[in-house]
């Protein structure tokens, strides 16, 4: 059951790539962000950490206030510890 579960979302998750790359809305790439971190909770997978980080690194990515702050959120989220989140 877990395996079937794993392969949907792998789906899910390159089809969800696709569609934000060719709308490159914020709040797709926020979502694209979480989906990332959710993996990365679920399976442990460094790769999903680093594509969230990667997502989340690009300021020029947000320009709403909203968006700029949940960007900051998640990659506090993702910060290794307490140093990193105060130097966000």
């Amino acid at each position: 059951m877990k395996i079937n579960f794993t392969f949907k979302i792998i789906i899910f998750k390159d089809t969800f790539k696709k569609l934000i790359l060719l709308n490159n809305s914020e709040r797709g790439i926020l979502g694209l962000a979480r989906l990332h971190l959710l993996r990365f909770y679920q399976f442990s997978d460094e790769k999903d950490h680093l594509e969230a980080q990667n997502l989340l690194a690009d300021p020029t990515h947000f320009v709403q206030y909203e968006n700029q702050a949940e960007s900051l959120l998640l990659r506090a989220e993702l910060s290794e510890n307490y140093f990193q989140r105060k130097t966000l």
